[in-house]
């Protein structure tokens, strides 16, 4: 009897042995594959890109919130319309789930897809984890800093990180200093950010904005330089105002839920030239599948990455129980049965 079961606790802590292994092996063949594809989205910053150009064109995207299929069909219309895009801008909340490997799988998807497209991104208030304070992971620990400047042609573009729905003072002065510094060495400039200074949405009172104080500094700040363009996320809804005297647009879901009576699924065209902004276009994507997340992201994000510490010790602890009634049983019965529990 003794030896039955000593035999069933051995064999339930190489059970749990077994399995544990296994999810490290899983979690470092994950881990391999994508731990350095946030490389590819690192910003150009400070970088003049393409400095004699006049004339070309972005995409604009937004809260895709890591639903693969959405911003997989968004990318396929992006990539096969000609011209081709100079680059695409992503303004936050890439993700559903505030992991690194969940980051880093779904750029590692979605990079054989930009077809050479530079994707370049600033953070949303689903890419941080506000325990981290400005640490502001997974983003900047896979994609590189939440704000910082680059030229395109004439034209300056610089990305601010609203992620905690505020600007720090820190970061103001930042932007304040690169306006009066960089901003006369181009002839237009955009702004582009997750998080708006107010609701656009008409007829809506929402916190889906800056704080109060924030955005009046940003206000003080912008009345002194002449800007272009804003572009902002965050409300999941196609809409045009002004703010500081400067136009604004928001983006539609490019994977989030939709709040845009359109009811659909979208991003932005948008063309410049030497005069500047030329047109701006949302397009709407005919969506109509399930809306699904990847059997290996969700594996990635969950499983072998943010909770395999705890997954491994919910399973070892009670197959290391197992063992030490194991080896008590066997010391048990090679007592009572000397030579007969072999």
């Amino acid at each position: 009897m003794l030896k039955k079961i000593y035999k069933i606790f051995f064999t339930c802590f190489l059970a749990c042995l077994i399995t544990s292994l296994s999810l490290l092996c899983v979690h470092i063949y994950f881990g391999d594959k994508n731990t350095n594809i946030g490389a590819q989205f690192y910003p150009p910053q400070s970088e003049f890109l393409n400095p004699d150009k006049s004339e070309f064109s972005i995409a604009v995207v937004s809260d895709t919130g890591a639903d693969d299929i959405v911003l997989e069909t968004i990318i396929d219309r992006i990539t096969t319309t000609t011209p081709k895009y100079d680059f695409i801008l992503h303004l936050g909340d890439f993700l559903t789930h505030k992991t690194n490997t969940g980051m880093q799988w779904l750029l590692y998807k979605i990079h054989p897809k930009l077809q050479n497209i530079p994707l370049y991104g600033t953070p949303g208030n689903h890419d941080i984890t506000k325990n981290n304070k400005r640490d502001g992971t997974p983003y900047k620990t896979v994609m590189g800093p939440g704000f910082y400047w680059f030229g395109y042609g004439h034209t300056l573009f610089i990305a601010l990180d609203t992620s905690f729905e505020t600007i720090d003072d820190n970061q103001l002065n930042w932007l304040d200093n690169t306006l009066k510094k960089i901003r006369p060495l181009f002839k237009h400039c955009v702004i582009f950010t997750h998080v708006p200074p107010f609701d656009i949405r008409p007829d809506i009172i929402s916190n889906h904005a800056l704080d109060k104080n924030a955005s009046q500094k940003l206000e003080s700040i912008l009345k002194k330089y002449k800007i272009d363009l804003m572009l902002f996320g965050h409300v999941h809804y196609y809409a045009h105002g002004e703010f500081a005297g400067i136009p604004i647009y928001t983006i539609p879901s490019s994977g989030q839920i939709i709040r845009d009576p359109r009811n659909k699924y979208g991003y932005v065209h948008i063309e410049f030239d030497k005069n500047g902004l030329k047109t701006i276009t949302p397009k709407y994507i005919d969506f109509r599948g399930t809306k699904r997340e990847y059997i290996e992201y969700t594996i990635a994000r969950d499983i072998f990455h943010h909770k395999l510490r705890e997954t491994i010790t919910y399973i070892m602890i009670p197959g290391l129980i197992c063992l030490l009634f194991g080896i008590i049983t066997f010391i048990i019965n090679k007592i009572y049965h000397p030579g007969k529990n072999i």
